[in-house]
């Protein structure tokens, strides 16, 4: 089977996508998984590192939020095939918050926009695969959060965080909280 495969030209890598020039604003699907295709906000993870606040970010040599004029939050995308509302509607209120608090005002010279995803959202477990000891059916939500110039279209940060806990809502404040330890460290 594996020869034949094989000899039909598949392979078990991840196909290389063209370089994208310009914001990342465009989702980008990723490779076919086990359970489902994700649609994600970024599209190159490569300059992206751990981070002791979220699973991964990046962000621009020399950027922090007080260089913003004004950041405008654009809606939460929710591209899980989840209906996460009370979640899409708490992490709005949040990145409002965060960056009404963060944005420099007058003294800022960046009109920043900020593109937020909710990649995968698991709020409940499945009564059925509860009892199988292998599957890994925590209530789970992953967020991607891109942060870029409104003139210029530069991407000025990236991030990715995630959290489970049998209590969606808590994975949902850990994400969130995660978020905020990020901006406050490093934005």
């Amino acid at each position: 089977m594996v020869a034949l495969m094989l000899a039909a030209g598949a392979t078990a890598c991840r196909p290389s996508s063209p370089a994208r020039t310009g914001t990342e604003a465009v989702a980008a699907p990723r490779q076919t998984g086990d359970n489902d295709s994700l649609t994600t906000l970024i599209t190159d993870y490569g300059n992206m590192t751990e981070n002791d606040a979220v699973a991964a970010a990046w962000v621009e040599k020399g950027f922090s939020l007080a260089q913003c004029r004004h950041i405008q939050v654009h809606p939460v995308i929710n591209y899980s095939r989840s209906d996460a509302a009370a979640a899409h509607h708490r992490l709005q209120t949040a990145l409002e918050q965060l960056c009404a608090h963060r944005a420099g005002g007058e003294r800022g010279s960046i009109n920043a926009g900020l593109l937020a995803a909710i990649i995968a959202a698991k709020p409940k477990t499945e009564f059925l695969k509860r009892f199988s000891p292998s599957f890994d059916d925590i209530p789970s939500l992953t967020v991607e959060i891109i942060i870029v110039d409104e003139t210029t279209k530069k991407t000025l940060c990236k991030l990715c965080h995630s959290a489970k806990n049998e209590d969606f809502s808590k994975a949902l404040d850990a994400v969130i909280d995660g978020i905020n330890r990020f901006a406050e460290r490093n934005l």
